[in-house]
């Protein structure tokens, strides 16, 4: 018979009320139990404990057995152990030094102390107990030969918190060539080489990394990110079916696999992945927006905009949606009463959003309101908007008002973003109405 979870704890309790030095039932046994035999009991009872998250009742036991058998170097780490869960830090690192002074050569002990300083925003220390206990080792931090995996990411860390991230690659690197199946090693490898620039090896890495434990998401979602920070879609795509195959993906590879079946221009993948996401979850925003841009992104507004009449009736204060349909309103010509509801709604929300300025400003002068458009258009201006099309839109609001030399200056600028941009140049030359784009 298996005895799992809180069971176990109940039981091994039960054990222990039965034969402790409290008990009435079974005197002559307690008489010869000796201290060490009892210490191990009220040990075994904290593991149980510990394992099931009581870590209270956890430190109890661990500290009534380091008091009938205090040579034992694990059980101040235990009790360490279960501190630092707990979040009783500076206890903990108490804990680690007994436990390191009885047992020095012991890595958990050390492991502990390195990661209760880096949580105390102490890494200068976790550095120096580090090394001073790898010299004392005679290890090579250069090669990193021989140390135990946990005690290289502690001191990576303790670098990489003191900004010292060409250090913490050189130690990563050799721990990585020590060990080529190591996979965090690995990876930890690529994220120093990411940071510090050199995309080529962190690239070399992050492969190394997946091939050796391609269940490993965050290395996975790291590589993806890198080969479309690249433009290479078409080989972040295994590594995306790959995970979603595995029948427990998460939204987030839902969307980057469909997004990168849009980026290699396979949109009916892209929509499938979204729908087999939608199937599992229902219509939630994050995929109405990946579907929504689908759609802007192949020309298709028309389906991109019902997406987002979806998408505000989930959220009412969903700006980019807001936005987005009152421009398309107002860009058409169409239903510009209801353009200027949602714009208005969206600079009540975003009121510093150049964009939703702009689309305000832009539905005032579809309806002929060209004073009100150009204090919009301005301030789209004003707040950093770099386009050619709010430029455009600007000058053609000063051309309705006859500020000819304005709206030619405008026009001029939104030419010089864009030089070739056939609307600005028809519009200088006088050749078109500015009723188009």
């Amino acid at each position: 018979m298996h005895i799992h979870g809180r069971t176990a704890v109940l039981t091994v309790a039960l054990a222990a009320l039965l034969i402790g030095p409290a008990s009435a039932f079974a005197p002559t046994t307690v008489r010869e139990i000796d201290a060490a035999a009892e210490g191990y009991l009220h040990y075994s009872l904290g593991r149980l404990m510990e394992l099931e998250g009581l870590y209270a009742e956890a430190l109890v036991q661990y500290r009534r057995a380091h008091s009938l058998n205090p040579g034992d170097c694990e059980l101040p780490t235990a009790t360490a152990r279960v501190l630092f869960e707990m979040g009783r830090l500076d206890e903990a690192l108490e804990g680690t030094r007994l436990a390191r002074e009885g047992c020095p050569d012991a890595v958990e002990p050390l492991a502990l102390e390195a990661d209760a300083l880096l949580l105390l925003e102490r890494p200068e220390e976790a550095e120096e107990i580090l090394k001073r206990a790898f010299e004392d080792a005679g290890v090579e931090l250069d090669r990193a030969v021989g140390l135990p995996s946990r005690l290289v990411v502690l001191l990576g860390q303790s670098l990489e918190a003191q900004s010292r991230m060409a250090e913490a690659r050189t130690l990563y690197a050799g721990a990585a060539a020590a060990d080529t199946l190591d996979p965090e090693m690995a990876f930890l490898h690529a994220r120093a080489n990411l940071v510090l620039g050199d995309t080529d090896a962190a690239l070399r890495e992050l492969w190394r990394s997946h091939t050796l434990q391609p269940e490993n998401r965050t290395a996975a979602a790291t590589l993806v990110r890198l080969l479309d920070s690249l433009d290479r879609h078409e080989e972040a795509l295994p590594v995306l079916e790959r995970l979603v195959r595995r029948g427990d993906a998460t939204t987030a590879e839902y969307l980057a696999l469909a997004r990168s079946h849009a980026l290699t221009g396979n949109l009916d993948l892209s929509h499938a992945a979204l729908d087999d996401a939608s199937r599992i979850w229902g219509e939630t925003p994050p995929l109405l927006r990946a579907r929504a841009s689908i759609y802007f992104a192949a020309g298709r507004t028309d389906s991109a905009a019902a997406v987002h009449r979806r998408l505000i009736e989930h959220d009412p204060e969903a700006v980019t949606s807001l936005n987005f349909l009152a421009y398309e309103l107002a860009d058409k010509g169409e239903n510009l009463e209801e353009a200027l509801d949602l714009a208005t709604r969206a600079r009540e929300l975003a009121p510093e959003s150049p964009l939703v300025r702009d689309t305000l400003g832009w539905t005032y002068y579809r309806l002929g309101r060209y004073e009100e458009a150009i204090l919009e258009l301005e301030l789209a201006v004003s707040l950093g908007a770099q386009s050619p099309v709010v430029l455009e839109h600007l000058g053609d609001a000063y051309d309705a008002l006859g500020r000819v030399d304005d709206a030619r200056d405008a026009w001029r600028r939104a030419l010089e973003l864009d030089p070739e941009r056939n609307t600005t140049l028809q519009r200088l030359s006088g050749g078109m109405s500015n009723d188009g784009h």
